[in-house]
């Protein structure tokens, strides 16, 4: 999608109907309409306002503005494009002074008074800031609301534009509650911190701040993030801020990257604290380089119910649309950066039975290492006619063909590199390996083989 193919741009020009004379507020007030919190980026003086729609999405802002991403834009319309029943309008940097913010405000009423004309009867603004309510000073939802009969979605902060498309707002410093509902004349109605809001979002914000033993827990669009009190607050820009939602149930990331371990006691008092009709849907996920697999073990057992354990942070690969909405794990350093991406994406921790050992994960999402027939179920690829190689939480692991393949979890997972495992104790390893080891460790690249370590069980034969 381009700017100028997949939407429709209109060029707006003159003072439209937000100026004949109506009592809408328009640009002749600009300073009752700031919107506090906002980007306070000004516009050149000859650039145009343009609103570019797409479906049941406006973007509007000026025609040089690059605040928001061409990807941002391509997942905003992909999520919230096809939306019945309400109108979502983007602005970009609003104005902070000058003849460019009459301007905006102008062209914003425009947008307006074409959505009333069309029948809209809700409209989501996302503007970082206009559903924030000051004593004496009406937000800008609130006087869009009453001069335009609309209900209008709004948020009382700064909004981040999630990977997927999805807004999320930090419910920072603690009277600020994320999106609102304004009608006309009525108290505005809290929605949450999330848009569209999730069906599981009610049930992640009666979460407690805290756990007994002081753990803190913060929402994050994903859903939670449970820390140690002793650890650094996660900041605008971190990861665990761009792990996408996923709309069939909440990511609980566990840890961050600098900080001390979260218990395993910890995660299972935040996770009881949802409600139950939600525990089937959690998913696990490490925010630090710590493996959690045992973490998820317990919590299963806790909750009595299977539980989807990432390897790695949930992240969207980047690229086109056939790549996107497919969350990869990515494991991260101490330092927050990423490392590299396991080929054993999730797995599912069952619960155990009492007195029995507890059963091996159960292997749900991989990538494999390179082309090749295989045995989908579990994780194994041909690479030649007397070896296979079986993926594994930890990386990867070359046994002979006609043997049984080794159990996804028998290493934890360093976040610094695969582990790629040959042979198994006893196994002669002839020289018909070595090629094919070879041909793997070329098409893992060059990043990945660095990080690479090799762990020789069998005993070579040459």
């Amino acid at each position: 999608m381009t700017r100028s193919g997949g939407g429709r741009p209109r060029w707006f020009g003159g003072r439209g109907k937000a100026g004949r004379g109506d009592r809408r507020p328009t640009a002749a007030a600009p300073a009752s309409l700031d919107a506090p919190g906002a980007d306070a980026l000004g516009a050149e003086p000859d650039e145009v306002m343009l609103a570019e729609e797409y479906g049941a999405l406006i973007l509007l802002r000026s025609a040089q503005d690059t605040t928001i991403s061409q990807t941002q834009v391509d997942e905003l319309v992909e999520l919230l494009g096809p939306e019945t029943g309400i109108a979502t309008v983007v602005t970009g940097a609003t104005p902070a002074s000058g003849p460019q913010v009459e301007e905006f405000w102008q062209r914003l009423g425009e947008v307006f008074d074409s959505l009333r004309e069309a029948g809209t009867g809700t409209v989501r603004l996302v503007m970082s800031g206009a559903g924030e309510e000051r004593p004496d000073h009406p937000s800008v939802a609130r006087r869009v609301a009453d001069a335009w009969e609309l209900e209008v979605i709004a948020p009382d902060g700064d909004v981040q534009i999630v990977p997927g498309g999805w807004l999320f707002v930090q419910p920072d410093p603690p009277p600020r509650k994320g999106w609102w509902s304004f009608s006309p004349g009525v108290q505005p109605v809290a929605l949450g911190t999330r848009q569209p809001a999730p069906a599981w979002q009610p049930g992640v914000e009666q979460v407690p701040a805290r756990t007994d033993s002081g753990c803190v827990i913060e929402q994050i669009p994903a859903g939670l993030l449970a820390r140690s009190p002793h650890a650094t607050a996660p900041q605008r820009g971190d990861l665990c801020y761009s792990v996408p939602v996923d709309p069939r149930g909440p990511t609980v990331l566990v840890g961050v990257p600098e900080g001390s371990d979260v218990s395993a006691s910890d995660v299972g008092e935040v996770l009881s604290a949802l409600p139950q009709a939600l525990w089937s849907r959690i998913r696990l996920a490490p925010g630090s380089p710590r493996d959690i697999l045992r973490t998820g073990q317990s919590a299963a057992d806790l909750l009595d119910t299977e539980i989807v354990v990432y390897t790695g942070l949930p992240l969207l690969a980047p690229g086109g649309p056939a790549q996107r909405g497919a969350a990869r794990a990515v494991l991260v350093g101490a330092d927050g950066t990423p490392r590299w991406r396991p080929f054993v994406d999730a797995v599912v921790c069952a619960p155990s039975t009492k007195g029995e050992p507890a059963p091996s994960p159960r292997l749900l999402r991989w990538t494999p290492p390179l082309p090749g027939p295989g045995n989908v179920e579990h994780g194994i690829v041909r690479l030649s006619d007397r070896w296979q190689i079986t993926v594994t939480r930890a990386g990867l692991w070359i046994t002979e063909r006609d043997g049984q393949a080794p159990a996804t979890s028998t290493r934890e997972v360093d976040a610094e590199g695969p582990a790629i495992e040959v042979g198994r104790p006893g196994e002669a390893l002839d020289p018909s390996l070595w090629p094919e080891l070879n041909r793997l460790l070329e098409s893992l690249g060059a990043d990945v083989r660095g990080r690479a370590r090799l762990y020789v069980h069998g005993t070579n034969t040459d």
